[in-house]
């Protein structure tokens, strides 16, 4: 039910927020929307997949609302050494995927745990996941002057 300039943000998000509803309603914490077989990202977040050691993303496009969160944690990624590469998952990979993450301003790096019925990895925030959220909490709090302090 997305329309197909999901790069823009405006009152048009009426099918996110339905999606997202829908999520909630059945114990879901998100929607992941699928375009032709592909995931291209939730309703209110970008999602990430991690297979064979590399971060997979949806490339920013017209199927995609690109978040300033999603270009930090790539920027992070990269110069953590961890290879990403832009290009659309196909849903026919989830046997091949160790790590599932969202990202957003709000929940900033979210592990998944589950997509569906299916649990990822052993069902516990995977290793690049938590390297990356502790890298981007990092950051944030020396943006702010804290040095490492919890915020």
């Amino acid at each position: 039910i997305r329309w197909k300039k999901c790069d823009i943000k405006s009152v048009a998000l009426l099918p996110n927020v339905l999606s997202y509803q829908s999520a909630l309603e059945v114990g879901f914490s998100e929607f992941v929307f699928i375009r032709d077989g592909f995931f291209t990202e939730c309703s209110h977040s970008n999602i990430f997949f991690v297979a064979a050691d590399t971060i997979y993303t949806h490339p920013e496009s017209d199927y995609i609302l690109s978040g300033i969160t999603r270009k930090n944690v790539i920027r992070i990624a990269q110069n953590t050494g961890i290879k990403v590469i832009e290009e659309p998952m196909h849903e026919s990979r989830t046997k091949e995927i160790t790590e599932i993450f969202i990202t957003n301003t709000s929940w900033e790096i979210t592990p998944v745990v589950r997509l569906g019925k299916s649990l990822i990895g052993d069902g516990k925030p995977g290793p690049l996941t938590r390297i990356l959220r502790e890298k981007f909490r990092a950051e944030i709090c020396m943006m702010r002057g804290n040095k490492g302090k919890n915020i």
